[in-house]
């Protein structure tokens, strides 16, 4: 099931906020918004215990790939090949400390 943060159908959103859920924020449509603000957004309307599993690097046109928190790398695609590729590395300099906080919280959350 696909829903916008904004979509309030009755029947549903009592439901799904009683389930386990793995969100997916494909894109958004206030470019205003970061990609943090979009995930403390879905932690609060949804009161639950959301956590980031991958930090973005970069963002809209300086996007460049993630940050995955569950094996604590980064993560590039390959440009040439539209993203069919992909290559690993560690976190960037300047992404360690927050990386570090948010591994802290999803490791909180899972245990």
């Amino acid at each position: 099931m696909v829903l916008s943060l904004s979509q309030k159908p009755t029947g549903v959103w009592p439901i799904i906020t009683k389930l386990p859920a793995l969100v997916s924020l494909i894109r958004w449509t206030v470019p205003v918004l970061t990609f943090l603000g979009v995930c403390k957004q879905v932690k609060e309307k949804l009161g639950s215990k959301a956590v980031a599993l991958q930090l973005p690097i970069g963002a809209e046109e300086n996007f460049s790939g993630v940050v995955d928190l569950i094996n604590n790398r980064g993560i590039i695609w390959n440009e040439t090949d539209k993203g069919m590729t992909l290559r690993g590395y560690p976190v960037p300099e300047d992404m360690v400390e927050e990386a570090k906080e948010y591994r802290e919280k999803l490791l909180e959350v899972c245990c």
